[in-house]
């Protein structure tokens, strides 16, 4: 009788996350992320951030309670509950129910959310603690204060919140779906700055990290098994 080989599955998940992370922060794909930071920096240590922090208080935020439902809702698009079970579960009706389309689709899209998840975390969160930066709540301003360890430099909200609305809108081929799709992965990031939780600067950051990432799996095919 052969038995089935244990040992696969482990290493070939190791191949995939590290096929991954050198996809994503290497070459083109490094300068391209990069590139994103400068233009964030440029927001974020110039009145830039400030100017359009207060053009949305003044023209575009509404304080009611339908407004104020509708933040907290997307808000839980990000939050780490969503992003660990949802793939979490995707992925397991995924592997019961390979014969149905509809589990299929929903294990790739789980896969592809997991990895992209993995691939933005050291951008995203690395960012959040080395730049610093302020929420807009507090007054202080969104300058980069690096190395002061006050968590504010990135969005991890708008992170991923993201990912799950970037994927699906690469799985559809309708260019209505698709649009849609990409206006939702702001949500999570909309809600942040409605809330005063972030900058614009920071949430355009999260929303880089994640698109950066998801790219650079898209480039790639999983090791076969």
């Amino acid at each position: 009788m052969n038995l089935p080989n244990l040992s696969n599955p482990v290493p070939n998940l190791w191949r995939v996350v590290c096929g991954d992370l050198r996809g994503l922060y290497t070459g083109r794909s490094l300068l391209r992320v990069l590139a994103g930071f400068l233009a964030g920096g440029i927001l974020a240590n110039t009145p830039l951030d400030q100017w359009l922090e207060d053009a949305y208080r003044t023209h575009v935020h509404a304080d009611s309670r339908t407004a104020r439902t509708c933040q907290w809702i997307a808000k839980q698009v990000g939050d780490r509950y969503v992003v660990i079970g949802a793939p979490v579960a995707a992925m397991a009706a995924g592997w019961l129910a390979p014969a149905s389309s509809a589990a299929a689709a929903a294990g790739s899209w789980g896969a592809q959310f997991a990895r992209t998840f993995v691939a933005a975390a050291p951008a995203a969160y690395g960012g959040t603690w080395l730049l610093g930066g302020d929420r807009p709540k507090k007054n202080h301003g969104s300058a980069w204060q690096p190395w002061r360890w006050v968590e504010k430099g990135v969005s991890g909200h708008a992170m991923a919140g993201a990912i799950p609305f970037l994927v699906a809108a690469g799985m559809t081929a309708n260019p209505a779906a698709r649009a849609v799709l990409y206006a939702g992965s702001g949500a999570a990031a909309w809600s942040r700055l409605d809330s005063r939780s972030h900058y614009p600067s920071q949430i355009f950051l999260g929303w880089w990290c994640s698109f950066m990432a998801l790219c650079a799996v898209r480039r790639r095919r999983a090791p076969r098994t």
